[in-house]
């Protein structure tokens, strides 16, 4: 590493009955993450966060966003197409008001269920440069033709903790109204 390369803190709390955090998502943003990460087995994919939070500091995952048509997927690599994404964020945020508050990406099948220290150090300085408290990053599995997925959230003092789902039922209304129109 140079010298100006910014490193995390601390490591990544990894024991889920220990995590005080909690981040809420539709069960429809759920299934989508899991098809996006079901259809590429063997190679990463990723995508973009969208939502809000609540008074007390809960993300609300409201919308997600998968794959642009030109993203690069490889073997231990995913880079968004950031013309899709530009578009789809401008578009989210001018309709629905939402903020772009994380990323995901799957780590397939190799097993990583955790960030990666390249996830951690590219968040972390990503968070640095939009001048960021916190930002989440989803890490998904996929494994015997089934899917995982684990949220993180990490905060601009280096720190990276594993939270809890809260699964709200049915289709997230920005997605039904979204994808209806666009």
């Amino acid at each position: 590493f140079k010298k100006n390369v910014f490193r995390p803190k601390s490591t990544i709390d990894t024991s889920t009955q220990n995590s005080s955090g909690k981040v809420i998502i539709y069960k429809s943003e759920l299934e989508y993450l899991s098809r996006c990460i079901l259809e590429y087995p063997n190679i990463e994919t990723g995508g973009n966060i969208f939502g809000l939070s609540t008074p007390f500091g809960i993300p609300i995952i409201y919308y997600v966003v998968g794959p642009g048509p030109n993203a690069i997927h490889n073997v231990t690599h995913f880079r968004q197409d950031f013309d899709f994404l530009e578009k789809n964020a401008d578009l989210l945020v001018e309709e629905h008001a939402l903020h772009h508050i994380g990323s995901w990406h799957s780590h397939h099948s190799l097993g990583l269920t955790q960030p990666s220290q390249g996830d951690s150090v590219s968040t972390l300085e990503g968070m640095r440069e939009c001048h960021l408290n916190s930002f989440l990053l989803i890490i998904g599995n996929c494994r015997n033709g089934k899917s995982s997925v684990r949220p993180y959230r990490y905060y601009s003092d280096g720190r990276c903790e594993l939270l809890r789902w809260v699964i709200l039922p049915d289709v997230s209304p920005i997605r039904s109204i979204y994808d209806n129109i666009h």
